[in-house]
Order: C-alpha cells, then sequence, then structure tokens
C-alpha cells in the first residue's frame, strides 16, 4: 500500500503534525502486525531517550520497514542529511524504488 508523501509542515519544517501522521501511516501499515508496529515506536522511544543514536534509528528502521519503501522514503523526511535510507538493499535498486513510490503516490 503506498502513501502519499509526507511533506514538512510549515516553511519545510517538520512538524507534530507531521510526525503523528507518519505514525498513523506506519500503524495502519502494520494492523495486522502489532509486533511490528510495537518494535517502531520502541526504536523511537529508545531514540527520544538517548539510547540509541540516528546511524543505529536508521538501521533499525531500515530492517523493519523493509518491502515497503513507500515507509522508507517517508521516514527520510525526519532523518538528518547523511543518514537516509536509500534503497532496499533485498530487493529492486533505489532507482527502480524510488521510480514506484513516485507512480504510486501519483494515483492517490
Amino acid at each position: 500500500m503506498a502513501y502519499p508523501p509526507i511533506m514538512p509542515g510549515n516553511n519545510g519544517k517538520i512538524s507534530t503534525d507531521d510526525a503523528l501522521e507518519f505514525l498513523g501511516i506506519v500503524r495502519e501499515t502494520f494492523q495486522g502486525q502489532l509486533a511490528k508496529y510495537q518494535e517502531f515506536l520502541d526504536i523511537m522511544k529508545d531514540f527520544a531517550s538517548k539510547r540509541i543514536d540516528t546511524h543505529e534509528v536508521v538501521l533499525k528502521v531500515e530492517t523493519l520497514f523493509c518491502g515497503h519503501p513507500d515507509l522508507l522514503f517517508g521516514f527520510n523526511i525526519f532523518v538528518p542529511d547523511g543518514h537516509e535510507i536509500t534503497a532496499d538493499s533485498s530487493s529492486d535498486s533505489f532507482e527502480e524504488q524510488l521510480a514506484h513510490y513516485m507512480k504510486n503516490i501519483n494515483l492517490k
């Protein structure tokens, strides 16, 4: 399932509403897999409490969202420059994933 891209709120800055919208998309995507949704929440809690750093968040989220390029690309708006998730190493190339993502968001 593909979702429209989450674009940062006012003036290109990410807002709480952007984060809540993305969280809702993650919840909907994993609605039949509560453990995966809970794992995402746990990753975010660990980051907020500084138990893990940005690099570790990206690695964990990349693994968790494997097979969901829409979530991977959507998550990138929350990631600092230089830490973006660029491809799902287990499937298509970055260019193929991006083309698929862009095609799906244009259908909405």
